[in-house]
Order: structure tokens, then C-alpha cells, then sequence
């Protein structure tokens, strides 16, 4: 069986280059996923694109100027947080969000999280 492989994702607001959010990704081995480095950045930066769209706690277009930049991680990296299972052996880590984001509560994330597992449930065959 392969390890894990995760990604962790720093997202910048291009106007002032202050970082918005760290969001880590875990993929975990699953049937049909052998995807280069390329590809698995790719679909980490559309899973915290996902996570930052669904979150809307910032500025009117402040989507459009957001920047993300992603890198290999290593497990000691992901925060003590628990992790949030979206399905399809993909895992979210939310490490950092503004202030006033609904990522930082609970009952707002694990509805943000529902949402994204209610999507990927629609795409991936059980």
C-alpha cells in the first residue's frame, strides 16, 4: 500500500500579499488515484479553492485576487486539529483563516464540509 500523500496550501490575497489561509490535504491511497505531483497539487489547489469559495468571509471580489501556492508536507506538519474526512480518501486541515471566517466555527465548517462531501458523493461512485 502507498503512504499518504500530503500537500499543504498557503493562500495569499494579491493585493496586499498577506496570507489568508493554510489549508493541509491528506489524500490517502484510493482505487484509480496514481497521480503524478502535477496532479495531486492540482487537485489540492481546487479543494482549498473549494474550501475558500464556500467560506465567502472576506471582501467583495477578494475570490478573484486570491493567489495559492502549493507544497509537499510532511505529517508532523498538519496541526494537532482533527482533520475533516470529505470522502474519497481526501482529508482538509483548515490551519489558519481570518478572523471572521466560518472556518473557524465549528458548526459552520462541518456544514462547509458536508456541502463539499454532498459534491464529491455526486461525482465519486460509491
Amino acid at each position: 500500500m502507498k503512504a499518504p500523500v500530503i500537500v499543504t496550501v498557503n493562500a495569499f490575497d494579491e493585493s496586499s500579499l498577506r496570507q489568508v489561509y493554510q489549508i493541509h490535504i491528506q489524500f490517502d491511497p484510493y482505487p484509480g488515484r496514481d497521480w503524478s505531483v502535477t496532479e495531486t497539487k492540482l487537485a489540492a489547489q481546487v479543494w482549498a479553492e473549494k474550501l475558500v469559495a464556500i467560506d465567502g468571509s472576506l471582501f467583495p471580489g477578494w475570490l478573484q485576487r486570491m493567489r495559492y501556492e502549493v507544497h509537499p508536507a510532511l505529517a508532523t506538519q498538519i496541526p494537532n486539529t482533527a482533520g475533516h474526512y470529505v470522502g474519497a480518501g481526501t482529508s482538509v486541515y483548515i490551519d489558519e483563516a481570518p478572523a471572521e471566517s466560518r472556518l473557524n466555527n465549528p458548526f459552520q465548517l462541518e456544514f462547509t464540509i458536508q456541502m463539499l462531501r454532498n459534491e464529491l458523493a455526486a461525482q465519486v461512485p460509491a
